[in-house]
């Protein structure tokens, strides 16, 4: 049975310090995307992938292509928003395969209560892995027009949770070869 969330995983960057699209590039025996899916299939979310159906329609979940065009994740997340089946929206990069359950059932815990639940991670805010309320999807239109297309407007605006999450690893995010290899290290080490 499905949970009542739409899980998004962003991947429409453009990856220029990777050089090649890091979210199909291997990390132990999976491509970094599957990380997340696998995480969101875990929980039994509806689940789509913010990008190009050229490059991951294979993976045979709904993939949704950006409305604005470099504008940053902000325009994966409006986007993502407009198809998502369920009110409560849990994004996150492709690129941090280290997310855990824990950060899913504290977006959960508090979903009914807020229209966006943000970690705070050493000060500082992770919006791209955070849960969005759908009924956002206007505001946000409606920033991005104004040329604010930034979470951060988006979080000051909204009725927010900010949760403390210690451990810094589930935000690690990859996007160069060297944070590849850094990751590559880190499983080893899990495992």
């Amino acid at each position: 049975m499905e949970n009542k969330f739409t899980a998004v995983v962003l991947a429409g960057g453009q990856s220029s310090r990777m050089k090649k699209n890091k979210a199909l590039c291997q990390l132990g025996n999976k491509m970094l995307i599957e990380y997340s899916l696998d995480l969101f299939k875990k929980r039994n979310y509806e689940i789509i992938i913010s990008g190009k159906k050229s490059e991951y329609s294979f993976l045979n979940f709904p993939v949704i292509e950006d409305n604005y065009e470099n504008i940053g994740p902000i325009a994966g997340i409006e986007s993502c928003m407009a198809s998502s089946k369920y009110q409560k929206i849990i994004f996150t990069s492709c690129d941090t395969p280290f997310l855990t359950e824990f950060v899913l059932l504290e977006f959960e815990k508090y979903a009914s209560e807020f229209e966006i639940v943000v970690p705070v991670v050493k000060g500082y805010l992770q919006p791209m892995t955070a849960l969005y309320s759908k009924n956002l999807h206007q505001k946000i239109n409606s920033l991005i027009k104004q040329g604010l297309p930034y979470p951060k407007d988006i979080i000051a605006q909204s009725n927010t949770k900010k949760i403390t999450i210690n451990n810094s690893l589930h935000f690690f995010n990859i996007n160069s070869q060297p944070e590849l290899k850094e990751a590559e290290n880190i499983l080893r080490k899990q495992f």
